[in-house]
């Protein structure tokens, strides 16, 4: 004699009934609310904790570029007024005849300095401040 003859018939059927009401209740299972609730709130952290990395760099990155800008703004200044003192001093040395440039050559050698130091300037002065780009709205 089996186990299931001996027990009462209800049983048996139950037995039979267990299949087909799992396969119902994995049909209209719904999902734990709790992991479900839990999984963006992950999200949004994992997604802040990758902002803050990304603004950390950022802040890094612009201290580095404001030390950067505190080197080279006296070089340029420097460079600025020597270049000033070189040529108001060739200005004065023809004024007082201690040298001799004829007005073509003292015109030549003014613009020329003048035009690149200005160029050195305009390219350093852009490449220590550049223009700032406006950041594009995210969707």
């Amino acid at each position: 004699m089996s186990a299931t003859d001996e027990q009462p018939p209800q049983f048996a059927e139950a037995l039979e009934e267990i299949p087909e009401a799992a396969s119902k209740e994995l049909e209209t299972a719904q999902p734990d609310d709790s992991l479900t609730a839990v999984e963006p709130v992950l999200l949004e952290v994992s997604k802040l904790k990758l902002e803050v990395e990304r603004l950390s760099n950022e802040v890094e990155e612009a201290k580095e570029l404001h030390e950067t800008r505190l080197r080279y703004i006296p070089r340029l200044y420097g460079l600025v007024v020597g270049w000033l003192v070189v040529v108001i001093g060739f200005v004065a040395l023809t004024a007082f005849g201690l040298a001799h440039l004829s007005d073509a050559v003292l015109i030549a050698f003014i613009t020329s300095t003048t035009a690149s130091v200005l160029g050195l300037f305009f390219l350093v002065a852009r490449w220590l401040f550049p223009e700032v780009q406006s950041k594009k709205k995210k969707p």
